[in-house]
């Protein structure tokens, strides 16, 4: 299926920018289906070589180029089920925020390099505080007994990648039109209400209106900071409701020291 979409489909998907506002681009979308489909796989491929002794946090970070919001729920309900291994459910929780802002930078260098360049030092800045803080809390687990997660079902999801790509072209039309109707504020407002849910669509929207010539790379750099914020916000409610205090307490931390360090890279450089 994956061959198939990326040899046979996307050959013939229109390069060209079309829809509503002219917000929409097939091939750019159908990009991300593939990327999407790949990284699921790559994920599955390396669980089942590594198996599940490595255990919550290895699960945590593949899963989280799926959905953090979604593996921040799995953990926090494994935490609340058994406190045994509430760190490592943690980790879990807290590496999916990693491979959130990976899987950006990633698609927004599929999507429009320029938009990642200007974004380069707060990406980075947002991977290595939250790696530190992974990794700390990670010792921390260590001298805690923990237990092997069960079996993970197959990561490869071709409804999870046409379901996201759907999200992106619907978020592309909106963020289009509210830039269109009140200009620069309009684009902040779009990218943080559907960061709520996602932090990659509205930043993927917002890159491909700099790939159009609609905005500035420069004017991509709020909007996108302002996705990947609220969806900070979402995750530590989802922790809180789904998790033990102490799982929360951790999760929110660190989802804390990556938006702080992540804004401070834009700030200061």
């Amino acid at each position: 299926m994956l061959a198939a979409a990326t040899l046979i489909i996307l050959p013939i998907v229109p390069n060209a920018f079309i829809g509503p506002f002219d917000a929409i681009n097939p091939r750019s979308l159908w990009l991300i289906v593939i990327f999407i489909m790949s990284i699921n796989v790559l994920g599955h491929l390396a669980l089942r070589i590594l198996g599940q002794s490595i255990g919550l946090p290895v699960v945590g970070f593949f899963s989280g180029f799926i959905s953090s919001l979604a593996t921040v729920s799995s953990m926090g309900e494994q935490s609340k089920n058994n406190t045994a291994i509430t760190y490592a459910a943690a980790c879990g929780a807290t590496f999916s925020s990693a491979s959130t802002i990976i899987q950006l930078a990633i698609l927004l260098a599929a999507i429009d390099i320029a938009t990642l360049n200007v974004l380069k030092i707060p990406l980075i800045a947002a991977i290595t505080s939250i790696a530190i803080y992974g990794a700390w809390l990670t010792f921390q687990s260590l001298h805690l007994q923990t237990q092997d997660t069960p079996n993970k079902e197959s990561a490869f999801s071709i409804k999870t990648a046409l379901w996201f790509a759907g999200m992106i072209a619907i978020v592309l039309i909106v963020s289009a039109a509210l830039q269109v109707w009140f200009g620069q504020k309009g684009l902040i407002v779009a990218s943080g209400v559907a960061g709520l849910a996602d932090a990659h669509s509205p930043s993927i929207s917002v890159a491909t209106m700099v790939a159009s010539d609609k905005i500035s790379a420069i004017n991509a750099i709020v909007p996108i900071l302002v996705a990947v914020t609220v969806n900070a916000v979402s995750k530590s409610v989802m922790a809180i409701a789904s998790g033990s205090k102490t799982f929360a307490t951790k999760v929110i931390l660190g989802l804390v020291i990556q938006v702080g360090a992540m804004w401070a890279g834009w700030w200061f450089f």
